[in-house]
């Protein structure tokens, strides 16, 4: 597998994005928009260079992997910053495989929600609040909605579950 040096640059940004982003998720369960922005400024400015991906396959791909994601934070699996950050990942992506690479980053989010719920001894609650997020989605599309509060305010860093999704889908598509 040889990259060429557009490649390694886009590698390199895209891994900084998400390295930077797995640490400020784990240290403060937030990714700073600043974080989100640079790395969406680096795929674009990537996506223009000659064998880039190109800026509609670059819009398409953050666009489609954003609008998954924003779908998933009606109801309450994922955060805004995780929505914004699989935003940026697409634009790093383009669009041809997106909806691959966000199937391989549903699959890490799930495996690392459950190796989280069994390290913390919290699986219970973690099914608890599957249901709630499914009942709350569920309100939330229907006009007359009973919302409740989740059993737990604690939370994945989904971060980790966008890095190793995008790591595993970058690996099997090179």
């Amino acid at each position: 597998m040889s990259l060429s040096l557009l490649g390694l640059a886009g590698v390199f940004a895209l891994a900084t994005t998400l390295v930077v982003a797995m640490w400020f998720d784990l240290m403060s369960r937030r990714i700073p928009n600043r974080v989100v922005l640079w790395g969406s400024m680096a795929a674009l400015v990537l996506s223009l260079a000659p064998g880039g991906v190109g800026w509609v396959s670059a819009l398409t791909g953050g666009g489609v992997a954003f609008g998954l994601f924003l779908l998933l934070h009606a109801f309450r699996v994922v955060g805004a910053g995780d929505v914004k950050l699989v935003g940026a990942v697409g634009l790093f992506h383009g669009g041809p495989d997106v909806i691959q690479l966000c199937l391989a980053i549903l699959l890490a989010g799930g495996v690392i929600s459950l190796v989280w719920a069994v390290w913390k001894s919290r699986l219970k609650e973690v099914i608890r609040n599957l249901g709630f997020g499914l009942r709350h989605g569920l309100a939330y599309l229907s006009p007359v909605g009973n919302l409740e509060t989740p059993v737990s305010a604690e939370h994945v860093p989904y971060a980790l579950a966008i890095g190793l999704g995008t790591g595993v889908h970058w690996l099997i598509r090179s």
